[in-house]
Formats: C-alpha cells, sequence, structure tokens
C-alpha cells in the first residue's frame, strides 16, 4: 500500500508543472487575444472616426464653395407682435362669495389661444461688459504660448474664462465680394481641428445650466472680445461655432451689415424673421430692408435653438431682498423674499416668447428656497388642499400691486416666476404664472392657464370642483383669479365668464 501511494506522488509530482505550464500558457493567450480584439475593435473606430472627418472635410469644401455663389435676394418679415389684449386699467376687485360645490361651466377650447400678429418696431438692447484679456501659461514646460490667449469677463455676475487659440483671429474679413469675403473666412477656420474649443465651450454652459439661446448669448458674448474691431467677424465666428455643433443656423448680409438668422423650438416674438423652405429663421439684426440669403444649409445643420428652459440656470449670485404684506383672514402677514438680480438682468435680455413657455420654465434654487422660507410654515399649517390654495389665492391677489404692462413697460412682457418679485407692479399672466407655480409647489395639484380675451387667470384640479369651472380632458378644474382681488375660489369676473376661453396646460 505504501509503495502504490509513493507511485501516485511521483505521477502528479511529474504532472503538475506541466499542468501549471499549460494553465499559464492558456490564460495568456487569453489576455492577447482579448487585446487582439480591443485592438482591432479600437482600429475600427479609428477607421470610422477618419472617414468621418474626410467626409466633413469634403462637405465642408463644398459648403465654401457653395457659399461663393449661391445668395439670393430677400426681404425680411416684420417682427411678430406679442398679443395685444384690451386689460382692465384699475385692477378688478369683488368681495368674496360663499361658492356652493354646484358647478358652473365655461365655454371653452382646448388648444392655445393665438392672437392676430402685427407690426411692431424692435430696439435693440445693450448691456455693459467687463474684459480681461489674460495670456496662457503652459503648466508642462512653464514657457508662454505665444498662439494661446485666455478670453476673462462678466457673463451676467458670473466670471467667464474661456481659452482658445489664436489662430481664430489669424483671418481677415476681404475678397472681392461679401460671398468671397465669408467663404475665405469660412475656409480657413474649417481647416482647423476645433475640437478642444468647442468641448470648453460646451463645458461652459453646463457648469451653468444654460440652455441654447443662452448658449448663443455666451458664444455672442466671447465673440465681441476674440474680435472686437470687427462686427463681421463676430458675426462669422457665432456662426460657424454654433453651426459646427449642428445648430440651425444660417448667414444673411446687405450692404453694411452681416447677420445671423437662427430656427428655433417655439415662436418668438419682436424679432425679424424669414421663412426659407419650411422652416422660420429669426434674424439678430433690426434691420428690415432687404438682405441676401442662401437657401441649402449645410448638411446635418438641422438643430433649432432651444428657448425654453429645461434647467433653472446657476448663473452668480447677486442677491436682492423686496419685503412684501399683505392681511388674510383678519390676520396680517408680512415677508422678506429674495431674489438674483443677475437672472433678472439676463431676462431682460431674452427674446419674449409665448406665455405658455412660462409657466413651465424652472424656478431657481435660491427662489425656491426664498419662498419656502417665507411662505411654507404659513401654508403647512392649512388643513386641507383647499384652504392651502386659498391662501396662496389671497397672496397673490393683495401682495402685488397691479398694473398694465404698457405702462409699466411701454409694451408688453411677460414674467417668469422670478420677476414678479424684481418689479414693482404686475399684470395678469404674471401673477397666474406665479399663482400655478406656488399651487403645484405646495399643494401638488394640477393647474392650466385659462386665457379668454384680456384677460387670464388659472383653474385648478380641486376635488370635488365648485363655483365657476372649465373642463381639461373631462376633469373639472376650479377657477382661480389672482388678478380678481377679493375673489374667492371658483369666482370668476362675470363678464370673463360668458367668453370662450383657451387652455394651457401648465406643471
Amino acid at each position: 500500500m505504501k509503495r502504490k501511494i509513493l507511485f501516485l506522488l511521483a505521477i502528479l509530482l511529474t504532472v503538475s508543472p506541466v499542468f501549471c505550464q499549460t494553465l499559464e500558457e492558456f490564460k495568456k493567450a487569453q489576455q492577447e487575444g482579448l487585446k487582439r480584439q480591443k485592438q482591432q475593435q479600437q482600429n475600427g473606430l479609428n477607421e470610422a472616426a477618419i472617414a468621418l472627418e474626410l467626409y466633413k472635410k469634403r462637405e465642408r469644401e463644398s459648403f465654401a464653395n457653395y457659399l461663393i455663389e449661391d445668395w439670393m435676394k430677400r426681404k425680411a418679415f416684420h417682427a411678430d407682435s406679442m398679443p395685444q389684449e384690451v386689460k382692465p386699467k384699475e385692477v378688478p376687485t369683488t368681495t368674496p362669495k360663499r361658492i356652493k360645490r354646484k358647478t358652473k361651466k365655461i365655454k371653452h377650447i382646448d388648444r392655445i389661444y393665438i392672437p392676430k400678429t402685427v407690426v411692431l418696431s424692435t430696439t435693440k438692447v445693450e448691456k455693459e461688459k467687463e474684459e480681461f484679456l489674460i495670456p496662457w501659461a503652459k503648466a508642462d514646460d512653464g514657457n508662454y504660448e505665444a498662439n494661446v490667449t485666455g478670453v476673462g469677463f462678466s457673463f451676467y455676475g458670473s466670471y467667464i474664462f474661456f481659452k482658445t487659440f489664436n489662430r481664430w483671429t489669424e483671418v481677415a474679413f476681404d475678397g472681392k465680394s461679401k460671398e468671397e469675403a465669408i467663404a475665405n473666412v469660412y475656409k480657413k477656420w474649417s481647416r482647423m481641428d476645433v475640437s478642444d474649443d468647442i468641448a470648453s465651450l460646451k463645458e461652459l454652459r453646463d457648469s451653468y445650466q444654460l440652455n441654447d439661446y443662452g448658449y448663443y448669448m455666451l458664444i455672442k458674448d466671447i465673440s465681441t472680445y476674440l474680435f472686437k474691431d470687427s462686427e463681421s467677424l463676430q458675426t462669422l465666428w457665432t456662426w460657424y461655432v454654433l453651426l459646427e455643433q449642428s445648430y440651425d443656423v444660417r448667414l444673411a448680409y446687405h450692404d453694411d451689415e452681416i447677420a445671423m438668422m437662427y430656427a428655433t423650438d417655439v415662436q418668438v416674438y419682436r424679432k425679424l424673421s424669414m421663412m426659407i423652405g419650411k422652416n422660420q429663421y429669426y434674424m439678430t439684426s433690426n434691420y428690415s430692408g432687404s438682405w441676401y440669403i442662401y437657401e441649402d444649409q449645410f448638411k446635418g445643420a438641422n438643430t433649432p435653438l432651444k428657448m425654453t428652459f429645461s434647467n433653472a440656470m446657476l448663473l452668480s449670485e447677486s442677491n436682492k431682498n423686496i419685503p412684501v404684506a399683505f392681511a388674510y383672514k383678519k390676520k396680517d402677514y408680512k415677508f422678506d423674499f429674495t431674489y438674483n438680480k443677475n437672472l433678472i438682468d439676463f431676462y431682460k435680455n431674452y427674446p419674449p416668447i409665448a406665455v405658455q413657455e412660462h409657466f413651465s420654465t424652472p424656478v431657481t434654487e435660491e427662489m425656491i428656497q426664498s419662498i419656502d422660507k417665507q411662505l411654507k410654515p404659513v401654508v403647512s399649517a392649512l388643513e386641507t388642499p383647499k384652504e392651502k390654495v386659498d391662501f396662496l389665492l389671497s397672496f397673490v391677489q393683495h401682495a402685488f400691486p397691479y398694473k398694465r404692462d404698457v405702462e409699466q413697460f411701454g409694451k408688453e412682457k411677460y414674467f417668469y416666476v422670478e420677476e414678479m418679485f424684481a418689479y414693482p407692479f404686475s399684470d395678469c399672466e404674471d401673477r397666474s404664472v406665479l399663482f400655478s407655480f406656488l399651487v403645484d409647489h405646495f399643494v401638488s395639484l394640477p393647474t392650466v392657464g385659462v386665457w379668454s380675451p384680456g384677460h387670464m387667470f388659472v383653474a385648478v384640479d380641486l376635488s370635488p370642483a365648485q363655483g365657476d369651472v372649465v373642463y381639461y380632458k373631462k376633469t373639472a378644474f376650479t377657477v382661480c383669479d389672482p388678478t380678481y382681488v377679493g375673489a374667492s375660489i371658483g369666482q370668476g369676473m362675470p363678464n370673463v365668464m360668458k367668453e370662450k376661453v383657451s387652455l394651457i396646460p401648465c406643471r
């Protein structure tokens, strides 16, 4: 038995090195196979990237040649004005009345009311800027790069620093014609690798959570520092940078000016525009005469600038306080709200868009914190959704003085939520936007904006519905009018209740 055991041990000792060697070889072969597979995949990706870049190069060359010749003359359309409704000069008031649960339906249509547009002159708004030109030092070797410059400036209170190459500015806007001058600049830039600059711009955009139009505003500001002595190059650089990111932007020119045109996701007011094909393009100029344009677009440049906001912007804070006081059920309330002046300045320079987009625009975190600090203790102490809505309705009715936009601004203006706290007066659309937000934020009830000729108010999905109601998707929404001072839940203006209204789904 002992001999058998020794014999088996001898066999195992003989086989084990061979087995171990075979296992190591197998692992090595497997790793090499995976390495080859990854290399093949990488080679495939590199080949695809090279092919794509070659395709883009051919397209850019073709587009540059197209820019030299194929321009046509076209007259710009007059700017669409904002709805010009006859609103009450003085704030309408009433006394609260006890509303029975019986409902009274208002005639309505489930679509947005679009008024007839009229011609309205436009004005150009300039804002003060601050400039810092900073040479950029390369950390690797400590030497200053002669071909790199940093552009620093203030963008609505936020310090922006953009490191870029001087080669952008090593161009001249010249040629036998404007077409040739534009094509020459485009050719030079299109032969450069600008991927790092595009990545830097996107990083700036994302860090401040800018929407597409805010991104355009940022790029336009940068262009004014890169090309201080040439408005034509400012426009061309802004256009080129956006075009490289597939935005649907174009150029137009006349004797004295080059302008950019851009497609958008929603209607824009007070901007000259032009129809090219099936798309409407808004202009960065106020010149309403004839322009030379090109009809075909660079392949792949089909993304409209998004005018709506998916996220609240993260601009630097410059907080201002606004005291607000009102009485509710014989009790006096005093609040002190805070808003960001930098955001208000941004909205001042933002093109006006349809009021329905204001209902869905996200509110900044600092504004929400201010509202919570002041209102949440009071609202939370109320027991039922109806009591909470009633308090919020009375708050908006009484805490904000009324004045028509035409008297406060000389023109129609729709507020975003933060703007309600920044201006001394507001009218019906502004109050409706704020009230809808407050109901959503504190009570989590669905609301609809209700637009009647000359007036806007809100209806809330209270259960059970009572008083004046509108029906949206077969559900009764109770009328709550934040401009009808003293009106209770379910109490609308008698003259408005006789009109056909349009509904705007809110948050």
